[in-house]
């Protein structure tokens, strides 16, 4: 028997009779970072009008006619991933109220069923990507404050994230906060993001209640099939501080606030495999390898995926990147990158790959370069390759169970189009090729789909 949090019913457990129900091999559908789900529910309030990517315009209907359609265009399509973001599903005025996890998720869980199609949850988010700083007078309109932000943690936690300085210029209050720290962005120049502060009690303690919140719910709805989490990696702080909110003040350096996350984020995921005994749970751990604060942190991880029963994920796949696919020969120190940890932990655990914006790349961090069209359609083929058999590089090939695709990636790749700008080195102007279409058009499923030894707690 379980206990409905929200009528404080007890009400019997679904039966699971094979691990194996929640392995389905294919392709899984998300959206960028804040997903469409966000604002496509009806009575979201304020947040229906959140900018998400540059647009308004996620809305019900392009729930229900855009992706939702979408994902019955194949069979090779399986089913989506959700994001579960803490601020937009903890609510009053000092938290405890979980119940738009029942009025505003479990539906969509629920219509992605009717349509025979799974999904997989991504409750633990502890980072936030935006790139752009904010816009408006925050002292008059909160709103304009970080509207990305606002998602990372509740409100009551966020409060006084609208209000610390430490000598900083005027408006760049909102970067420091006694719950999270802005972090340097490494591909856009004067960008950055925001890092859960994981290591402090009291947004460990609230967010391990959120995360059995999640799973009351969500635990042993029939299509629920895994669950996993944003990228590892913690990235340097910014703007330190010394003042309350900024790292220096919470007794670490900009160097050592890093291994301090990435510690409380293993500690944390451990204690959230054990509330979805049913799902598989693939935490992407990626990077870095070889910065001073975080040495051996891959290996660190990988030593007890197998022993704690996790499967494996990573944000990119790019066999072109050293640091990914280092077979720890060289480097300081010398480190085995973890696309090569997870090839190695084929057949035993889920492999649950993901294509987003780094593998598109041309010309640029080592990656092949390509000018003309076909060079789009090679990637395509290359990238599948080397996410199920290598293509004469075993070396290179990790082979997945399933691959997790982000629609919203540059230059029109997803529906197809062309460039409106140079793209590394492929010029304005050349025609993409439909990555959707690509998929849609495979003659069978080509992923891995022998059972892993290892799928669950059960």
């Amino acid at each position: 028997m379980g206990m409905n949090p929200f009528s404080k019913m007890y009400i019997p457990k679904r039966t699971v009779v094979s691990a194996s129900d929640v392995f389905i091999p294919g392709f899984y559908i998300k959206t960028h970072n804040l997903a469409p789900h966000y604002g496509a529910l009806d009575a979201m309030e304020i947040e229906t009008g959140i900018v998400m990517n540059g647009s308004r315009s996620r809305t019900r209907d392009t729930w229900l006619n855009t992706h939702l359609a979408e994902i019955q265009l194949t069979p090779h399509f399986k089913g989506y991933q959700l994001s579960v973001p803490w601020g937009l599903y903890e609510r009053g005025a000092s938290g405890g109220d979980f119940s738009r996890l029942t009025t505003h998720l479990l539906p969509l869980v629920q219509e992605l069923a009717t349509l025979g199609k799974y999904v997989v949850l991504m409750p633990m988010i502890f980072r936030d990507f935006r790139n752009n700083d904010v816009t408006g007078n925050a002292s008059t309109d909160p709103m304009a404050v970080d509207d990305q932000m606002r998602f990372l943690l509740p409100a009551d936690l966020a409060t006084d994230f609208l209000g610390l300085a430490d000598g900083l210029a005027a408006g760049d209050a909102h970067r420091l906060s006694n719950h999270c720290y802005a972090y340097v962005k490494s591909r856009t120049a004067g960008a950055f993001g925001f890092e859960m502060k994981l290591y402090n009690t009291q947004v460990y303690n609230r967010y391990i209640a959120f995360q059995q919140a999640v799973a009351n719910v969500f635990k042993d709805e029939p299509n629920v099939i895994g669950v996993t989490t944003t990228e590892s990696i913690a990235g340097e702080a910014l703007y330190p501080g010394t003042a309350p909110g900024g790292v220096v003040n919470d007794l670490y350096t900009p160097t050592s606030v890093r291994l301090a996350v990435l510690n409380a984020k293993t500690t944390f995921i451990n204690a959230v495999r054990d509330m979805w005994p049913r799902q598989w749970c693939a935490p992407d751990v990626n990077g870095p390898l070889r910065a001073a604060a975080v040495t051996n942190y891959v290996k660190t991880w990988y030593d007890q995926v197998v022993a704690q029963k996790f499967g494996v994920s990573a944000s990119d796949y790019g066999w072109w990147t050293d640091d990914l696919n280092d077979d720890g020969s060289t480097g300081i120190p010398t480190e085995i990158g973890h696309l090569r940890r997870q090839a190695a932990l084929a057949g035993q655990v889920v492999i649950y790959g993901q294509w987003q914006g780094d593998g598109w790349l041309f010309g640029e961090d080592g990656a092949p370069a390509w000018s003309a069209s076909n060079g789009f359609t090679k990637r395509y083929n290359d990238m599948l390759t080397r996410c199920t058999v290598g293509a004469g590089e075993p070396m290179y090939a990790v082979p997945c169970n399933m691959i997790v695709i982000q629609r919203e990636v540059p230059q029109n790749i997803w529906l197809g189009g062309t460039t409106s700008g140079v793209y590394g080195n492929v010029p304005s102007g050349t025609t993409v090729p439909s990555l959707r279409s690509f998929i849609v058009n495979l003659p069978t499923m080509p992923l891995i789909t022998t059972e892993p030894t290892i799928i669950n707690n059960l």
